[in-house]
């Protein structure tokens, strides 16, 4: 799968001969073509393997943010479905034994509408949990493209804010900004 991945995000340079597709912009232009990353090929990258494309961007301080918020949120998806089954065996254990308890954890619900209450809690943690790896997954892929797309600019020119009264004669208030003095 990974070596498929790692395929399709090749064929996706452009090839030699071929016009570049990124603008010949003085500053852009300026930057060293090493530096510039491919925002699809870190999305394929990211897609297919969670990093990948922090990796491809040579931001690798990422990779243990990006698997901490996946392998977090997978612990706990893991932990609410075995509660959630374990609950159900308890409740099935109880239907077929006149509302004898079975396992010594759920002893102080006596009832079974306070079991199934306990029940729907652990689902709605299961559902957050999908929810969250979802957006951890679906946030490492946008950080992976948003970071290939701003590979080319330079940061290192000054920027500037001054905060001062206008020089005219109007009272008011104004904002002054200068890039690249």
């Amino acid at each position: 799968m990974l070596l498929c991945c790692l395929s399709a995000a090749s064929a996706i340079q452009p090839l030699k001969g071929q016009d570049n597709p990124v603008p010949a912009a003085t500053e852009y232009a300026r930057r060293d073509s090493a530096q510039i990353r491919n925002p699809k090929t870190a999305t394929i990258l990211a897609l297919c393997l969670p990093g990948a494309g922090q990796v491809y961007n040579r931001k690798y301080w990422k990779l243990p943010l990006v698997y901490a918020a996946i392998g977090t949120s997978t612990g706990f998806l893991i932990y609410n479905r075995a509660e959630v089954r374990q609950i159900n065996r308890e409740l099935s254990y109880r239907f077929v034994n006149n509302g004898a308890p079975d396992n010594q954890k759920y002893i102080a619900y006596s009832s079974t509408g306070s079991l199934i209450q306990l029940r729907n809690q652990y689902k709605n943690y299961r559902d957050f949990s999908i929810l969250a790896l979802t957006a951890a997954y679906g946030l490492q892929v946008i950080d992976a493209v948003v970071d290939a797309h701003l590979s080319g600019f330079d940061m290192n020119q000054p920027l500037s804010l001054n905060l001062g009264l206008q020089p005219s004669g109007i009272a008011g208030l104004g904002i002054g900004f200068s890039i690249g003095r």
